[in-house]
């Protein structure tokens, strides 16, 4: 994803004497890509979905103080203005987790406050981040999101009227009213907040809900932070199309740790703009805090897998830089990741990936690889497809793509969860998709002329089917002899020789289907060639009465004599076929005496 970082917000946490453009190009190289640079120096910045760390404020001058200095440039941290908690009980109010669904809730009370503009410095950060303006109270909870990277949320007291909050999962057909004045029923599973009377007051995460946020007469609010397990944001944001910049956050597992800094600067934040404001304690609910566990490895695995050698200190200068723990032995390296990291980096391999992306891939040096070049691997089939593709759509036939699944073929695989009537069973002839989708497009145009190469699934006792690949050209046009005709021009275009077409009809359409391998066998990729005659053929036509195969009539012409080098079909009436023979010698040239008894056993 891609957020939007100001530089002069930036700089509130980032000591450094990089240019804006120096930020850019070093980030870019060993840390958050920074894609541009907008007007008034703010960063474009993406952020991979693992490093959910890096999408705030704070959380890309971390990265910053960790990169810059292997470039050169001087880099320190400043800390963030916390104001001071003190945790206890929040009185007349009571919250009740389900630690399966929720592994952290802070709150806190406060008082003698007023919703109004939000003053020109905190409206003017939200505005260069993409995050519009709303009022001060709610611009707060968007201010520390974007600076510190956890998601909170701010309720009016006065309207929890129970003085209750139960975290619980959704019922199946409840309905909630976001703060977007949506109405959402929900599915079942949700994680919602429950008020003690069945009344649900937020659907926490992901977005608040309209009965509890703070209105223009709110002078009491409670602040809150929760996260929720991640895969339960997901889905429910998923599932309810509620995408907001919390979900995109809370559903990559951030660190629970960051709750207590969030409420420490939206308490901070509020004391600056209602210096008279009163706060309770702060309610901390956070039953198994995680605990990040130390990685092993070889310091020789680092060289191995990186390819270059890095020196011990170095390793431990960039590990340090990245807020590690890092012990030692002359052999071994033992690193625990801050709590920030601890969710991505689980393994040496995760370890290496750091030290690597911080010395810089750029001054690991390219190398060709040695050895024998692999044998190339057979690309006849491709060949094939392209110019079996390419003849059909000259000849005037249009690609379609089908299902693999069909409807009650009792020839089929059957689907034990099929996800509709219509796709249970797979397909063991492409003719049923096509007649399908021919069905869908009749009338449209005056002929519907189809082709496709896709799998059919034959089945095969005690083990799976058999894919088997395959074409089928159909059309709509029931002249038998035209359809014929533009598939022996296919054959013809493909070099295919000595191949017995058999056309198939049902319901007005006509329909070849023939498995791909058949062709292939038959296919040469080089178009025989044989240089022109010195003698000139004579060309005659004859009538014939016949009942047969057409390929049998030409087949028994042929044969007469190897001089017969063609024959046409020129004119059709009833059962009587006009036929033009062309006669021809490589070695003399004809004379009307040299057919004259190949005419007579014609006849």
């Amino acid at each position: 994803m891609n957020i939007l970082i100001p530089d002069s917000w930036l700089r509130e946490y980032l000591d450094t004497n990089a240019t804006p453009k120096d930020i850019q190009k070093c980030l870019s190289l060993c840390g958050p890509s920074i894609e541009r640079m907008h007007e008034g120096n703010v960063y474009d910045v993406e952020i991979t979905t693992n490093r959910v760390d890096c999408m705030s404020v704070f959380g890309i001058a971390r990265e910053a103080v960790a990169i810059l200095p292997e470039f050169g440039f001087t880099a320190s941290l400043k800390p963030l203005k916390l104001a001071k908690l003190a945790s206890g009980d929040i009185a007349g109010f009571t919250v009740k987790n389900d630690p399966n669904l929720c592994q952290r809730i802070l709150a806190v009370r406060v008082d003698d406050i007023k919703v109004e503009s939000s003053p020109k410095w905190l409206a003017d950060k939200l505005s260069a981040v993409g995050q519009r303006p709303l009022n001060n109270l709610v611009d707060i909870t968007n201010y520390v999101m974007w600076e510190v990277g956890h998601p909170t949320h701010i309720f009016d007291f006065d309207r929890l009227t129970t003085k209750k909050m139960i975290i619980r999962e959704a019922k199946k057909g409840e309905k909630i009213t976001t703060l977007d004045e949506k109405t959402h029923t929900l599915f079942g599973g949700e994680v919602v907040i429950d008020d003690g009377s069945g009344q649900i007051i937020d659907l926490p995460s992901i977005m608040g809900t309209k009965n509890s946020v703070v209105v223009e007469n709110t002078t009491s609010a409670l602040l809150f932070v929760d996260d929720v397990k991640s895969a339960k944001v997901r889905s429910a944001s998923m599932t309810h199309a509620i995408r907001t910049q919390a979900a995109t956050l809370l559903e990559k597992d951030i660190d629970p740790n960051t709750s207590i800094v969030a409420m420490a600067r939206m308490v901070e934040l509020i004391r600056q703009l209602y210096p008279q404001a009163k706060f309770s304690n702060v309610l901390d609910i956070y039953p198994t805090p995680p605990t990040p566990k130390p990685i092993s490895l070889p310091i020789s695995q680092i060289s191995n897998i990186v390819g270059v050698e890095i020196s011990a200190s170095q390793i431990k200068d960039i590990l340090k830089r990245l807020e590690f723990q890092v012990s030692a032995t002359s052999t071994k390296l033992t690193v625990t990741p801050p709590s920030h990291r601890s969710f991505d980096v689980g393994i040496p391999e995760d370890v290496i990936e750091e030290i690597a992306r911080i010395y810089g891939y750029h001054n690991i040096p390219s190398q060709l690889m040695g050895g024998v070049l692999p044998s190339p691997a057979d690309t006849s089939h491709f060949v094939f497809e392209y110019k079996l593709k390419t003849a059909l759509k000259y000849l005037g036939f249009t690609e379609s793509y089908t299902y693999s699944l069909v409807e009650n073929n009792p020839q089929g695989l059957k689907l034990k969860n099929p996800l509709s009537s219509e796709w249970t069973t797979l397909r063991t002839s492409l003719f049923p998709s096509t007649r399908q989708i021919i069905r869908e497009n009749l009338g449209r145009v005056e002929t519907l002329n189809f082709f496709e190469v896709a799998n059919v699934y034959l089945p095969q006792k005690d083990n799976l089917p058999t894919e088997e690949l395959r074409l089928i050209v159909s059309t709509t046009d029931t002249n038998v002899s035209k359809f014929k005709g533009k598939l022996e021009t296919l054959l013809s275009d493909l070099s295919i020789q000595n191949f017995v077409l058999e056309i198939n009809s049902d319901s007005n359409i006509l329909y070849w289907e023939v498995p791909v391998h058949q062709l292939l066998s038959k296919f040469n990729p080089t178009k025989p060639y044989a240089p022109p005659s010195k003698f000139a053929p004579i060309i005659e036509d004859v009538n014939v009465a016949y009942q047969g195969n057409y390929s049998e009539i030409v087949a028994k012409l042929k044969s007469v004599s190897p001089l017969i080098r063609n024959i046409e079909l020129v004119d059709k009436y009833g059962d009587k076929l006009t036929l033009r023979l062309t006669f021809h010698s490589d070695q003399k040239q004809l004379s009307s005496e040299d057919i004259s008894e190949i005419r007579k056993l014609l006849i």
